[in-house]
């Protein structure tokens, strides 16, 4: 009979034991593979704007979500630690008092103490525990990387909000003054008509446009509340923001090099907690691998029975015990699970690959509209430069008194909607390449 069960152990866990259909080895940690650039994680501290600054710490010490995120890392961490308790012994201790007599012969009431220290054990003896604290670790890693993630997210965000309301502003600036040469403008016009000097047909274009200017000028207001919200939002209450005092021009750009390699997107933390996530499902699988094998726990007692109380803790009795526990009935549930854990790793692995392949698309993205930006921004300068000329000059043949006030007016709202149009394509450079060191985790310098 002995020998039975020893042939039917033997083919059963032979049948149970399963290799790695996996073909994977996890990774152990992460580095910086490319050599020849240093990172600047806090590129922000560059554009050397003290508000900003200070808007960017204030975001990461109350933004709620970065709250949350730190007390999910905080709680798998200590998840972590929990299963690696599991590796080591588990103590107890215990203490009993009894008193009983019997009723039916009237006796007295007899006392009993009892004391029990005991120690117990699961034997590790194919890495099944050791596995399952590894899933674990990496598990709080993901979620490490995830809280790097939400920072550069974060602070990404609190940078374009911040240049959002300098460009606001005196986009709004400058189209209330565009607003006033209109008035004066339809004034003249309206003299002009009036004498018959000009057609209705000009007043209603120059009421028309006084009108568009105006709502133009709702517009920004109302990009303004918005953006305003947007920043109370990231900081977490509800305190007014400071405008910034700066002007978007005298902020310069820090440039981008664009020979910096693809492998560098290995520092994007987006990619490390899906790698992470890789790792904790190959450990998950291999747990899964192992709950076929039998669970051997050992364990061990010293107790003492006596009815006096001083003799109780004396601990003079010994004992011992082996369990084996042997899956025979749960094989087809787990299997089951073995092949979900197969499942979920591949399904890590496709979402790994989604976001690499994201991750290089919108770096290839970035940096053409970045030079298409660039391009743009140099020719509205000279737009620009060209709209100014042409005002000053009919400003100076207005003071010379060969020009009507109405063409210099109306080349200087030409110039000021030009303006307009610069900072609005300084500001889209700037948020530009925000973009793109928050896409690659960092502003990258050649060492």
């Amino acid at each position: 009979m002995r020998n039975f069960i020893i042939i039917f152990l033997i083919v059963f866990l032979s049948a149970c034991s399963t290799k790695n259909a996996l073909n994977y080895e996890p990774n152990k940690n992460f580095k910086d593979e490319n050599e020849t650039f240093r990172l600047e994680k806090k590129w922000y501290k560059l554009y050397n704007q003290n508000q900003l600054n200070e808007l960017v710490e204030e975001v990461l010490k109350n933004n709620i979500d970065f709250k949350i995120a730190s007390l999910n890392l905080a709680r798998a961490y200590e998840n972590a630690g929990l299963i690696s308790a599991d590796l080591f012994p588990t103590l107890s201790a215990g203490a009993d008092f009894t008193t009983n007599r019997d009723i039916s012969t009237n006796d007295n009431f007899r006392k009993k103490y009892q004391a029990k220290v005991e120690i117990n054990y699961e034997v590790d003896l194919l890495g099944k525990i050791l596995s399952r604290k590894y899933a674990s670790d990496w598990l709080a890693t993901a979620d490490e990387f995830d809280l790097q993630s939400l920072k550069l997210t974060l602070i990404n965000s609190a940078v374009s909000g911040y240049f959002k309301e300098i460009y606001l502003n005196e986009a709004l600036n400058f189209t209330e003054r565009n607003i006033k040469s209109y008035e004066k403008l339809n004034e003249i016009i309206n003299i002009k008509v009036a004498y018959g000097k000009s057609e209705p047909l000009e007043l209603k274009q120059t009421e028309n446009a006084l009108l568009n200017l105006q709502n133009k000028k709702l517009s920004l207001i109302s990009q303004l509340k918005n953006n305003e919200l947007f920043l109370r939002n990231l900081l977490g209450n509800d305190s007014e923001f400071l405008t910034p005092v700066s002007q978007i021009e005298n902020i310069k750009f820090l440039g981008v090099d664009m020979s910096a390699p693809y492998i560098a997107l290995s520092n994007r933390p987006d990619l490390r907690a899906a790698i992470s996530r890789i790792n904790v499902s190959f450990y998950d699988y291999r747990v899964s691998q192992l709950e076929f094998f039998p669970n051997v726990s050992l364990g061990a007692s010293l107790s003492s029975n006596d009815e006096k109380f001083k003799d109780a803790f004396k601990l003079n009795f010994f004992s011992g015990n082996v369990s084996i526990n042997l899956p025979f009935l749960y094989y087809s549930r787990l299997k089951s699970r073995l092949r979900i854990s197969q499942i979920d790793f591949k399904i890590n692995v496709k979402k790994y690959e989604k976001a690499l392949s994201e991750a290089v698309n919108e770096v290839r993205n970035l940096y053409e509209i970045y030079e298409i930006s660039l391009n743009n921004l140099q020719n509205l300068k000279k737009n620009y430069e060209n709209a100014a000329k042409i005002a000053e000059i009919y400003n100076a043949k207005y003071d010379a008194g060969r020009a009507e006030l109405k063409d210099y007016l109306e080349a200087d709202t030409a110039a000021i909607d030009a303006k307009i149009s610069l900072i609005s394509q300084y500001y889209t450079v700037l948020e530009t390449e925000n973009k793109i060191y928050r896409s690659m985790s960092a502003k990258f310098y050649k060492k």
